[in-house]
């Protein structure tokens, strides 16, 4: 290709098409890719954060260490929900539950324990909101909650998750 080796012996053109890309690369492409670490002089949370987050567990992996579990604790307020990615709940939760790795239980109790109070029931809300909006035609959504339903639910989801994988570790 055009562009050469990336330094490691990696065609370009190979590497964006296996990222997702069409292969063709051009300036603007290069400039504009999500995936890089950095992004001008800012670091890409979304990239650099999952692995950190792991790396994280596994550094104190099943050390019970309570202060470092609690670095990775999950939203528990409606402003917090709104900084943190849903994948990245699961994350947390997996990397905490490696640390606090003598206190997982496979039951159901222990799973809806490592739930924070916000998103407790929060699948129940989004159901019962729905409803609502069904029966009061006219109104809209927002008029209706003030909080972001469909993000509770997907943390809701990603922490069960994440507490499964857990058992499963």
């Amino acid at each position: 290709g055009m562009f050469g080796t990336d330094g490691y012996g990696m065609n370009m053109e190979d590497v964006s098409a296996a990222a997702g890309g069409s292969g063709q690369m051009n300036d603007e492409s290069q400039s504009s890719v999500s995936h890089q670490v950095m992004e001008g002089t800012i670091v890409n949370l979304d990239v650099t954060s999952p692995g950190a987050t792991l790396a994280l567990g596994l550094m104190f992996l099943k050390t019970n260490d309570k202060a470092v579990a609690a670095r990775l604790s999950l939203p528990d307020t409606q402003f917090s929900l709104d900084y943190v990615r849903p994948d990245f709940v699961q994350l947390r939760l997996i990397a905490r539950s490696l640390i606090l790795w003598d206190s997982i239980e496979p039951t159901k109790e222990w799973v809806e324990a490592q739930l924070p109070p916000l998103l407790q029931g929060a699948l129940d809300r989004q159901r019962a909101t729905e409803v609502a909006l069904v029966g009061a035609r006219g109104r809209r959504e927002d008029d209706l909650a003030s909080v972001d339903l469909e993000a509770l639910a997907q943390a809701h989801v990603n922490a069960i998750a994440g507490a499964c994988t857990a058992i499963g570790l």
